[in-house]
């Protein structure tokens, strides 16, 4: 059974545009496999903190040094988009770029020694290859020949160490 793991970013909930667009993308994978479960990840409502701490002093130690606080919220997130065969992300584009909330959440996924690895050629990703869709919604054109604003979330998710699970 294949697992589709929806990461909803906006404050607005599911009257947001975002969340719209992206259960278009969910419908559309979900009659591509009618058996899939969808796992809900709420994050624009305030319920991803910030990294800690122990957690930002992890990352910068030669092991992970704490399990506690927000390692332990990284890890059931990165055990979740590990799970996933699917990931859909509905996210709004705040201040021409990713909103606090999806930063929150990238910054526990992406994670030294966990998600990726640091040698000779830089930052690598570890996770397994899947489809990643991200819905994003704007208050104005942000791509094309009409764009009227630029925009910084798209090249930003680009950026994110191959395979860590945000964006292919």
């Amino acid at each position: 059974m294949k697992t589709i793991l929806h990461v909803c970013c906006s404050p607005r909930g599911q009257t947001a545009e975002s969340y719209r667009l992206s259960q278009a993308i969910i419908g559309f994978l979900l009659r591509r496999e009618p058996g899939a479960t969808v796992v809900e990840r709420v994050i624009g409502n305030g319920t991803i903190a910030h990294v800690d701490a122990a957690y930002a002093i992890s990352q910068a130690s030669a092991a992970d040094v704490s399990r506690e606080g927000s390692m332990a919220l990284s890890e059931e997130l990165i055990r979740e988009l590990e799970a996933a065969d699917f990931v859909v992300i509905g996210t709004p584009m705040h201040n021409l770029t990713v909103p606090s909330a999806l930063k929150a959440w990238i910054d526990h996924v992406v994670r030294a020694r966990r998600t990726f690895t640091i040698g000779p050629a830089g930052k690598v990703g570890t996770l397994r290859d899947r489809p990643v869709f991200i819905a994003i919604a704007s208050g104005g054109r942000f791509s094309g020949e009409r764009a009227r604003q630029p925009d910084f979330l798209t090249p930003y998710l680009k950026a994110i160490p191959p395979r860590s699970g945000c964006m292919t």
